[in-house]
């Protein structure tokens, strides 16, 4: 057989390969479970993206609701404040006219 200086560095040499195999098999794992992780992570990013573009659309729906809102109160309060000041002449009028009488 061999010398055993040489026999032992032949077995150096194999279970060093055989290390080196399965770092490197360890590691094809690593990116793979890696790779699987940015995927999912992307999907859900995608989502979050979507859902954050559709809430902005409902609020830009619910301002405009809103803007809408405001006018018809200040449409409503003038029209009201208008009245009032029907009322206050009629009845002024009308207690002008029953004081008379």
């Amino acid at each position: 057989g061999l010398p055993p200086k040489v026999a032992a560095a032949e077995q150096a040499r194999k279970e060093a390969e055989k290390k080196a195999k399965e770092v490197e098999e360890e590691l094809s794992r690593n990116a793979t479970a890696q790779r699987k992780i940015a995927a999912e992570l992307s999907e859900e990013l995608k989502k979050a993206r979507a859902e954050a573009r559709r809430l902005e659309d409902m609020l830009l729906k619910v301002e405009g609701e809103i803007t809408k809102a405001k006018g018809a109160f200040a449409h409503f309060a003038k029209a009201l404040k208008e009245l009032e000041g029907e009322y206050e002449k009629r009845s002024e009028a009308v207690a002008g006219e029953v004081s008379v009488q």
